[in-house]
């Protein structure tokens, strides 16, 4: 099965071999190393570790000036020093997780919690080194195939280990577990991107990992390291479902349900990560939802103080066809976005075309308003235009209420308490539902005060 947003599927043995190094192993000029005959085929091939090194170590030396050479090293080179780190930070995992222990002892003070490396630390370090592609290599096909059996033979060594200090920490200490797991997992999550990730990606790893309550960890640890697209794969089988389960329409509705709990949990990068992932696998099965998609990702931006980037990720929305269904919606927060990132010249270079699609009538008011709010800030002189030209064309739209708000403040500021007084009492008889209402009753009590003040009659 394959489904493109999601990710290629490596269906076979071979194909998780080509996955692995999938952006490394292009064809390449047919240059074959001393002892090794054009006549010998893959399926003759070495896969003792000590010949396939030894056989890399001689395409090393012989194309050490290569650059595709370089980069397959230093990604070899990567994985090692990765696997190292991860190794390390389990070890100290696994003794804090005694320590712990000993310290819910009675008598004993509980210890400072200590700071853990996390499996999204390491692929942040590390993934950069697995970001470009590698250039073709100019060897020979038999030589390639070697370099896929060493390759996969260090990510899967490397899991190996890693995944059995992995078990031995969850046995010592449940809450650590989720941790643990992703440690054990980086060797391949820095191999193959999460969108690359499959249901058959999954069934190929170590055997004490496919258990069902040991991947619903794995669960929670991919959501935590930003691979949606792994986690679903883990859910799945964790959930006894079959790759039949694994399409589109499932990964969107997944990611669209975890966003809200990695929100309420206050895990805005997880839950920004899935919504990304769950756009681009919309765009390939309903343009709608991958619109609904974009939309809660660009409105989570906001929440979490990015309006730049809230606004940036709409501005393919609002470029696009206005016959959408959320095209209106998405002008209006991108006014609103960029409103927020104090982009008050950028509203009112795009407001005005907005006004007269016809897709955009019923946001009229909103454009318009958010228009005069950025006037306000940036064209003193056009806002009292855009004030008229709002109340005459929307007088009965709620967001009246806080321009007339705003005219009853000016009068304050300026002391002229009888104008404040009558735009006042105009927003309680145009706008009673208004949420201004409460402010406006408390405004108006203090004028209240300051007209029947001994010192107000008198004129002092």
């Amino acid at each position: 099965m394959r489904t493109e947003p999601i990710g290629r599927f490596f269906c076979s043995i071979r194909d998780y071999i080509k996955g692995l190094a999938f952006s490394m192993l292009a064809a390449g000029l047919v240059m074959v190393s001393p002892g090794l005959s054009e006549a010998q085929s893959p399926a003759t091939m070495p896969t003792d570790p000590k010949i396939l090194q030894a056989e890399f170590d001689a395409i090393v030396a012989q194309k050490k000036d290569d650059p595709s050479i370089k980069a397959l090293a230093d990604r070899l080179a990567a994985i090692e020093e990765a696997t190292r780190v991860a190794e390390t930070a389990l070890a100290g995992s696994r003794g804090k997780a005694l320590d712990e222990i000993v310290q819910t002892a009675p008598g004993r003070a509980p210890a400072a919690k200590p700071v853990e490396i996390t499996p999204a630390d390491l692929l942040g370090r590390f993934g950069r080194r697995f970001a470009v592609p590698i250039p073709p290599m100019p060897i020979a096909d038999p030589q390639r195939e070697h370099l896929r059996e060493l390759y996969k033979y260090r990510v899967n060594a490397a899991v190996e280990q890693l995944s059995v200090q992995a078990v031995r920490i969850a046995a010592v200490n449940a809450s650590r577990a989720e941790n643990a797991f992703g440690l054990a997992l980086i060797p391949l999550w820095l191999s193959i991107p999460d969108d690359e990730w499959s249901f058959a990606t999954t069934n190929l790893l170590p055997e004490r990992l496919c258990k069902q309550h040991i991947l619903a960890i794995c669960e929670r640890a991919a959501l935590s390291a930003r691979r949606p697209c792994t986690a679903f794969s883990f859910g799945l089988h964790a959930d006894n479902k079959s790759e039949s389960d694994a399409t589109p329409a499932a990964f969107i509705t997944y990611v669209r349900k975890a966003t809200p709990v990695l929100t309420r949990n206050k895990r805005y990068d997880d839950a920004l990560a899935c919504l990304a992932a769950g756009t681009k696998a919309a765009h390939a099965v309903d343009t709608a939802t991958a619109d609904e998609i974009a939309l809660d990702y660009a409105q989570l931006l906001s929440d979490v103080n990015r309006p730049v980037d809230a606004a940036t990720a709409l501005k393919p929305l609002v470029d696009g066809k206005h016959d959408r269904p959320s095209f209106g919606r998405a002008v209006v927060l991108r006014l609103k976005f960029l409103y927020q990132a104090n982009d008050h010249k950028s509203v009112m270079a795009e407001y005005r075309p907005f006004l007269d699609y016809p897709e955009t009538k019923d946001f009229a008011p909103q454009i318009l308003y958010i228009a005069w709010c950025a006037a306000r800030q940036a064209q003193p002189d056009l806002e009292s235009r855009l004030r008229k030209e709002f109340l005459d064309n929307f007088p009965t739209n709620p967001l009246g209420a806080d321009i007339y708000f705003s005219t009853a403040m000016q009068a304050l500021t300026a002391s002229d308490y009888a104008e404040a007084r009558r735009v006042l009492e105009y927003i309680e008889f145009r706008y009673p539902n208004s949420p201004l209402m409460p402010r406006v009753k408390e405004i108006q009590a203090k004028l209240a005060s300051i007209a029947s003040s001994p010192r107000t009659k008198d004129g002092k």
